[in-house]
C-alpha cells in the first residue's frame, strides 16, 4: 500500500508539470504561427506539426534535461507563512518537492476554480505528511487516472471505427481502369515529385475524394469521377497527391494519437485542427502553383462540398473538402497576394531548429518563489549556464524561429546577388533557383535585368523565379520578355508571372503581346493573365479572343467576359454554344446563365440536349438562372438524362420554377431514381411545389427502412404539405428510435 501511495505521489507532480508545460508549449506555438501569418500555409503547417511532435517529446525532455532554468514567482511572504504547516518540520528535500507540487497544482487549476485549487493544495500537503490524507489523495488520483483512461479509450475506439469505415469503403471500391485518369495521375505525380506508387480506386460509397494509407497511399474518387471535366480531375488529383508528397497522412495520424493522449487539454484539439486546416491550404496552394486558376479551383471545390451534402467523411482519411473551415479555405484560395510557396529544405531546417530551441527553455523551467528558485538553481544547474540562458534582450520579442530565418538570410542574399554576375551560366542558373526556392525578394532588382541575358537557361530560370515571387517591379521587364523573347517557354512564363502580379499596369503590354503572338500556348497564358487581373480596359480583348483559333484561349476569354460582366458579348457567347469544343460550349452556357442573357433561352434549351453531359448540365443551370417558365420542358426532359449530375441539376431547376402548381409526372417518377441524391432533391422539390396530391407518394419515404437522408427530406416536405395523413404519420414518428426523426416529427407537429 505504501508503494502504491508513493507511486501516485511521484506521478501526480510529473503529470501536472507535463500538463502545464504542454499548455505553455502550445501557447508559444500559437504565437509563432500568428507571427508567421504572412508566411505560406506550408510553413505554418510545419510549425503546428512541430507543436504536436513537441507534445510527444516533452515527457522525455522533462526527465532528460540535465539543467533547469529558475523562473521566480513573487509570493507574499505572509500569505503562506501565516498558518503553521505540517511541512515545517519535514526534511528539506520533502518540503521543497511538496511545495513545488502544490504550487504547480494550484497554478494549473487557475482562478476560476480557486476553492478547488485550495482543496487540492491542502490534499497535496497532507500527502507529504499524513497517511490518511495520502490515502484520500491516492483515491482521487486513481479516479482521475480512470477518467483519463476511459477518455483515451473512447477516442481510440472512435479512430478504430473510422479505420473500419475506410476499410469497408475500400473493400467495395474498384481499381480505376480509366486510362485517361491513370495517365493523368502518373503525369501529375511526376510533376509534383511523388516517387512512391499511389493506387487510384473508384469508391461508390464515398461522396468526397480522399487519401488513405501511411505506407501505401491510396486515392479514392467518387463513382462519377470519370465524367468530371479534365480541369476538375487535374485539380482533385493534384490536391490529393500534394497530401502524399507532403506526408500529411503521417501528421494526421500523429494528431489523432495526440488527441487521444492529451484529450483533457483543449489546446491540443485546437492545435490539431489548425494543423489540419493549414495542411489543406498548403495543398490548395500546390494546385494553384501548377497553373489552376483560383476562381475555377474555388468553383470545383465548392462543387465537391455540395456533392457531399451531410455524408460522413472518414476521420482517419485526408479528405479534400470537409465542410468544417471550408469558408476560410475558399477565401484563402481567392485572395490575391497570398504567399503560396512550397516548403523547401532550406526553409524547413531553420524553422525546425528555431521551434526546437523554443521547447528547451519551456521544458527546463522550474517555478518557485525568488529564494527557493535561487537555491534550486544553485544546486541543480551551472550558474554560468543560467546566466547565459536568461540574459536575453526582450525589448523586441521576436521568436527564435523568426531570428533564425531572417538574420542569416541577408548574408545569403548578398552572396546570391553576387553569384548572379558570375561568368558561368550554370552558376547564374543555380543562384536564380536558390533565390526562387528561398523566396529572396530583396534580390529581385538584381534578378530582373537577367530577363535579357544571352543564355536561354538563365532567362527561363528568371522567368520561372519571378512567377513564384510576384513583384510589380518586374512588370516592364516581363512585358519586354513577353513581346520580344525568341523562346516560347520564356514568353509563357512571363505571361503567367504578369497574371500572378495582378497589376493593371501590365494590361496594355499584355494586350499588345496577344495581338502579336502566334504561339497558341503563349496566347493562352496571356488571356489567362488578363482574366486574373480583371481590368475593364481588357474588355475588348476578351470579346476578340472569343473568336480565337485555340479552344483554351476561347475558354479563358469566356471567363474574362463573365468576370467583367461584358453583356455586349452575348451574341458571341450564344454562337459559342455551337462550338466544336465541348468545354467551350459548357463555359459559354455557364457565362450566359451568370450574365442572365434572356435572349439565349432558345439556344440554351437546344444545348440542354447536347452530346456532352457537362454542356447539358451547365445549360440546365443557366436556364434555371434565367427564371423563365418556358424552360420547363427542357428541365423535364433532363429528368430522364443518363447522366446523374444532369438529373440532379434538372430536379433543382424544377424546384426553383416560380408559380408551378402541379408536379410534373417525370418529377414524381424521380422519387424512384437510382441515385439517392436525385431522390432526395425530388422530395424537396415536391415540398416546394406544394402539390398535395403527392402526399401519399412521400409518406412511405418517411418510414423506417429508408436511408436517413431520404427520411429527413420526406419529413421536411410533408411538413410543407400538411394534412390529416401527415399529422397521423408525425404522431407515429414522434416515438421513432432515431432522435433526428423524432425532432423533425415534433417540428412538423408544431407547424400543423
Amino acid at each position: 500500500m505504501q508503494a502504491y501511495l508513493s507511486g501516485l505521489a511521484n506521478a501526480a507532480p510529473f503529470a501536472v508539470e507535463l500538463a502545464v508545460k504542454g499548455t505553455l508549449w502550445l501557447v508559444a506555438i500559437a504565437i509563432l504561427a500568428a507571427i508567421l501569418r504572412n508566411a505560406s500555409a506550408a510553413t505554418r503547417h510545419l510549425v503546428w506539426s512541430l507543436g504536436i511532435a513537441g507534445l510527444f517529446a516533452m515527457p522525455f525532455l522533462l526527465n532528460g534535461l540535465p539543467w533547469r532554468i529558475a523562473v521566480p514567482i513573487a509570493v507574499a511572504p505572509d500569505a503562506h507563512r501565516a498558518q503553521p504547516s505540517p511541512l515545517d518540520d519535514a526534511p528539506p528535500a520533502l518540503t521543497d518537492a511538496g511545495a513545488r507540487s502544490v504550487r504547480a497544482s494550484t497554478e494549473s487549476l487557475g482562478t476560476a476554480s480557486g476553492a478547488a485549487g485550495s482543496a487540492s493544495g491542502a490534499a497535496g500537503l497532507g500527502l507529504a505528511a499524513a497517511p490518511v490524507n495520502a490515502f484520500t489523495s491516492a483515491r482521487f488520483g486513481t479516479a482521475l487516472l480512470v477518467v483519463w483512461l476511459l477518455g483515451a479509450l473512447l477516442l481510440t475506439l472512435r479512430v478504430l471505427r473510422s479505420v473500419a469505415h475506410v476499410r469497408r469503403i475500400l473493400a467495395n471500391a474498384e481499381l480505376c481502369e480509366d486510362a485517361q485518369l491513370l495517365e493523368l495521375l502518373d503525369r501529375l505525380a511526376d510533376r509534383i515529385g511523388v516517387r512512391r506508387p499511389v493506387s487510384l480506386v473508384i469508391a461508390p460509397g464515398t461522396p468526397i475524394p480522399f487519401t488513405v494509407g501511411v505506407r501505401r497511399p491510396v486515392i479514392a474518387l467518387p463513382s462519377g469521377a470519370s465524367e468530371w471535366t479534365l480541369d476538375k480531375q487535374e485539380a482533385v488529383l493534384l490536391h490529393e497527391l500534394a497530401h502524399v508528397a507532403r506526408f500529411d497522412l503521417w501528421t494526421s495520424l500523429a494528431a489523432h494519437v495526440a488527441c487521444a493522449v492529451y484529450w483533457l487539454n483543449p489546446l491540443v484539439w485546437l492545435a490539431c485542427r489548425k494543423m489540419r486546416i493549414e495542411g489543406e491550404r498548403a495543398c490548395d496552394d500546390a494546385v494553384l502553383r501548377y497553373g489552376t486558376r483560383a476562381s475555377d479551383y474555388a468553383d470545383q471545390l465548392l462543387q465537391v462540398v455540395r456533392e457531399t451534402r451531410n455524408q460522413w467523411a472518414p476521420a482517419t482519411a485526408v479528405a479534400m473538402a470537409r465542410k468544417s473551415a471550408f469558408e476560410g479555405r475558399l477565401l484563402a484560395i481567392l485572395a490575391p497576394g497570398i504567399n503560396r510557396q512550397r516548403l523547401t529544405l532550406r526553409l524547413a531546417v531553420p524553422v525546425t531548429f528555431g521551434v526546437a530551441l523554443l521547447a528547451l527553455p519551456i521544458a527546463a523551467m522550474q517555478t518557485g518563489d525568488p529564494q527557493s528558485a535561487s537555491a534550486a538553481a544553485t544546486q541543480e544547474t551551472d550558474s554560468s549556464w543560467v546566466a547565459k540562458s536568461t540574459d536575453i534582450d526582450t525589448k523586441d520579442a521576436e521568436p527564435v524561429a523568426r531570428a533564425q530565418d531572417t538574420l542569416p538570410r541577408s548574408a545569403v542574399a548578398r552572396s546570391l546577388s553576387s553569384a548572379l554576375r558570375d561568368s558561368d551560366e550554370r552558376v547564374r542558373v543555380a543562384a536564380i533557383q536558390a533565390i526562387h526556392s528561398r523566396s529572396e525578394k530583396s534580390v529581385i532588382p538584381d534578378l530582373i535585368p537577367l530577363l535579357a541575358d544571352t543564355s536561354l537557361a538563365v532567362r527561363r530560370a528568371v522567368a520561372e523565379a519571378l512567377q513564384g515571387m510576384p513583384d510589380p517591379r518586374a512588370i516592364a521587364a516581363l512585358v519586354q520578355a513577353l513581346r520580344n523573347d525568341s523562346d516560347v517557354h520564356v514568353r509563357e512564363l512571363a505571361a503567367q508571372a504578369l497574371g500572378q502580379i495582378d497589376d493593371e499596369r501590365a494590361v496594355p503590354g499584355l494586350m499588345a503581346a496577344f495581338r502579336e503572338e502566334r504561339a497558341a500556348a503563349v496566347r493562352r497564358k496571356i488571356i489567362w493573365a488578363l482574366a486574373e487581373i480583371e481590368s475593364a480596359g481588357a474588355a475588348s480583348m476578351f470579346v476578340d479572343a472569343l473568336r480565337d483559333d485555340d479552344a483554351e484561349v476561347r475558354q479563358y476569354a469566356i471567363s474574362g467576359v463573365k468576370s467583367l460582366e461584358i453583356r455586349s458579348a452575348a451574341p458571341q457567347l450564344i454562337a459559342l454554344l455551337r462550338d466544336s469544343n465541348a468545354d467551350v460550349r459548357a463555359y459559354a452556357a455557364s457565362a450566359l446563365g451568370e450574365l442572365k442573357i434572356t435572349d439565349a433561352l432558345d439556344e440554351l434549351m437546344t444545348a440542354a440536349s447536347d452530346a456532352s453531359a457537362d454542356v447539358r448540365q451547365y445549360a440546365i443551370s443557366a436556364l434555371s438562372s434565367l427564371e423563365d417558365q418556358r424552360a420547363l420542358p427542357a428541365f423535364i426532359r433532363a429528368l430522364r438524362d443518363q447522366n446523374v449530375d444532369v438529373r440532379r441539376q434538372a430536379v433543382s431547376a424544377i424546384s426553383d420554377v416560380d408559380g408551378l402548381q402541379r408536379a410534373p409526372r417525370e418529377l414524381v417518377e424521380a422519387l424512384s431514381d437510382s441515385d439517392q441524391d436525385v431522390r432526395e432533391s425530388a422530395i424537396h422539390a415536391l415540398g416546394n411545389i406544394k402539390d398535395v396530391s403527392t402526399v401519399s407518394l412521400i409518406l412511405p419515404l418517411a418510414r423506417a427502412g429508408q436511408p436517413l437522408a431520404i427520411r429527413e427530406a420526406a419529413l421536411q416536405a410533408l411538413g410543407e404539405l400538411g394534412g390529416p395523413q401527415v399529422e397521423a404519420l408525425l404522431l407515429e414518428l414522434i416515438k421513432d428510435p432515431d432522435p433526428k426523426i423524432r425532432r423533425l416529427a415534433a417540428q412538423g407537429l408544431g407547424r400543423e
